[in-house]
């Protein structure tokens, strides 16, 4: 807080845009189970739990393209995206990847 405007502060924030798109909650979100912050509630979910915190109308039912994906391959892309948005958030701003990274990570 109080810090000067950085490409780090950018890098975070892209990640908390990715796990708002991805989660449809706001980063101000707070689990109602536990009173976790929005970046732990996303964390514990991570992995095998994701469908917890995933949008639910992320996918409508109706689409029939996005059937003929395994649950298994949807669960992993969905993991991967959330995993990016967790590693851009990291705490503190040294510990957080360039912007040259984290646009390549984005389009592997």
């Amino acid at each position: 807080m109080g810090e000067k405007p950085s490409t780090a502060g950018n890098v975070y924030s892209y990640g908390i845009k990715l796990l708002v798109l991805f989660t449809g909650k706001s980063s101000n979100h707070e689990s109602s189970t536990a009173d976790l912050s929005f970046k732990i509630w996303v964390q514990l979910a991570f992995g095998p739990n994701v469908d917890q915190v995933l949008d639910p109308g992320l996918v409508p039912n109706n689409c029939s393209a996005v059937h003929s994906i395994t649950s298994e391959a949807r669960s992993y892309c969905y993991t991967a995206v959330l995993g990016v948005g967790l590693a851009y958030i990291v705490d503190l701003p040294d510990g957080r990847i360039s912007m040259r990274d984290a646009r390549g990570q984005s389009h592997s």
